[in-house]
């Protein structure tokens, strides 16, 4: 169990990592206005475009990789958790629990939370490049 912390861990480093060097790339192209005129967008509509392709989606994708490859496993641990509060209370979870189990759901939905939120980044991204 440790081990599958430990990787999830530091993947979520990495993650993380990319997330706080792009994030401000990808709101910075965010806060960006889009010209009115058609012939005045093509410099906007290319940067919002490379944000998108090499900044946005590729760590959307990641994120979203990673909670899948993981997920079974913290299903499986949030399983055994209600199956202790069913059985034997709150009690029962408190005598068994385990931190490390825990700790693994906690880096699992950060790194969900990260794609999701990057997913969202995504999209305003998409609907900004095809603003009419």
């Amino acid at each position: 169990m440790s081990d599958l912390l430990s990787a999830a861990s530091l993947i979520l480093a990495v993650v993380g990592i990319l997330y706080g060097l792009w994030y401000p790339e990808i709101q910075k192209v965010l806060e960006k206005e889009v010209p009115k005129h058609v012939e005045d967008r093509g410099f906007i509509h290319r940067e919002i475009s490379s944000t998108l392709l090499s900044r946005s989606l590729p760590l959307a994708f990641l994120a979203i990789l990673i909670s899948l490859i993981f997920l079974p496993d913290t299903i499986k641990y949030l399983l055994e958790i209600l199956t202790q509060i069913g059985t034997g209370g709150i009690s029962k979870f408190i005598s068994d629990y385990n931190a490390v189990s825990t700790a693994f759901c906690a880096v699992e939905f950060l790194t969900i939370s990260i794609g999701i939120h990057t997913l969202i980044l995504s999209g305003k991204l998409i609907r900004m490049r095809f603003r009419r």
